[in-house]
């Protein structure tokens, strides 16, 4: 019987901000990124605010991220050899996905509609329960070039990893 007694290869909770997690390979794990742990950690409210970016999500089964209460912007990700969904949107999150490059359309999102969730340009992700504009814009808050889901998927797989970027 598998029995895992640790969560995720990387979780952030409990009131972070302006937190980046960028250039990282994410491999062959179960519940590999949370964010928010709990409905009932109200303190994450206005908190939570995450950027994820030229990540690589490769043989991973669920929670590429999970997302609760937090302001994400989640952009120029590989989701590859997934085993059950990739985003997972929970409570009071306000998700802005951007040029993500999804191996199978069927396990881009879960089915949940909380929070707000809307995408422009990535290549396979799930186009139902989505936002037709966004909650939030992270070009108001940071600059930023995003590159098309097909050239991000070629840099992602050649640059991310450990003593990759020069």
């Amino acid at each position: 019987v598998k029995w895992q007694v640790y969560d995720g290869l990387c979780d952030i909770v409990q009131t972070n901000d302006f937190v980046t997690v960028s250039w990282c390979i994410f491999r062959n794990h179960d519940k590999t990124m949370l964010i928010g742990n709990s409905d009932k950690v109200v303190a994450d409210i206005n908190h939570q605010t995450i950027t994820l970016h030229h990540n690589w999500f490769d043989g991973c089964t669920q929670r590429l991220p999970m997302v609760r209460f937090a302001t994400i912007h989640i952009y120029n990700n590989v989701y590859t050899n997934q085993k059950k969904y990739g985003i997972d949107r929970r409570k009071d999150c306000k998700v802005y996905s951007e040029c993500n490059s999804f191996e199978e359309t069927v396990r881009s999102l879960t089915a949940n509609k909380h929070g707000s969730f809307f995408d422009k340009g990535s290549v396979n992700i799930k186009k139902e329960n989505m936002d037709s504009k966004p909650s939030w814009n992270p070009s108001d808050y940071y600059k930023y070039k995003a590159e098309s889901a097909e050239k991000a998927k070629k840099i992602v797989m050649s640059n991310a990893g450990t003593a990759k970027l020069k």
